[in-house]
């Protein structure tokens, strides 16, 4: 049956953003509102956790930081709640630690991107998402890997060291280079910046080795 706001038989695709900041439900409305996708947005958690149960969206885009709640704690309840399991979780962030990207790949997430970030390349990365989504979810990576590169990255965002972390899983190639604990260069087979570093999380099977940059006295 066509969609009745499109006149197409293809419905939109709704999107549910969680996000405390006007200025993130303007710029998600402005960049994916349209023709394919309805746009929904909450500015309290609990408000998104009653829209996500009722609507059902095929996507919860939401930030990771809520007065009063950890956004990850609520992004596993809502993977795991049998109301929205059928529902994508991805993050829109000002959080750019790359050990809160790990974790939240390892909740589930299926992309974490971070603030401040332009509405064209908002739209063409949620476009990316759901084509990738139409043909599988992922699994979450899990296991003693993704253990070790939680770990290993937040030792090294804890204790601010510069230098490069190189990743291998067979002919398979990565690596992210630090500077006092942040995340200057990543670079994974073809992918760069923020692309590879959610390819980077979202394996669990990396080798890894940390060369630290020496400092010249």
């Amino acid at each position: 049956m066509p969609d009745p706001s499109t006149g197409s038989d293809t419905p939109r695709q709704v999107v549910l953003l969680i996000d405390e900041d006007p200025k993130a439900a303007r710029l998600v409305r402005l960049s994916l509102h349209g023709p394919t996708c309805n746009v929904l947005t909450a500015t309290r958690h609990l408000e998104g956790l009653r829209l996500a149960t009722r609507q059902k969206p095929q996507l919860i885009l939401m930030e990771s930081r809520f007065k009063g709640m950890d956004g990850f704690v609520l992004a596993s309840k809502l993977l795991q709640a049998p109301e929205t399991q059928g529902s994508a979780v991805a993050f829109l962030t000002e959080d750019g630690a790359l050990v809160s990207r790990i974790r939240g790949i390892q909740l589930g997430a299926v992309e974490y991107l971070q603030k401040p970030i332009d509405g064209r390349q908002l739209a063409s990365r949620i476009s990316a998402l759901f084509a990738k989504l139409a043909r599988g979810r992922p699994a979450p990576p899990q296991g003693p890997g993704a253990e070790e590169l939680a770990e290993q990255v937040q030792q090294i965002e804890q204790g601010a060291q510069s230098g490069t972390l190189s990743l291998q899983r067979g002919s398979q190639a990565a690596r992210v280079l630090f500077a006092q604990g942040a995340v200057q260069e990543a670079e994974c087979g073809p992918l760069r910046g923020e692309e590879a570093l959610n390819e980077i999380a979202s394996r669990g099977d990396w080798t890894l080795s940390f060369s630290e940059a020496t400092v010249d006295a």
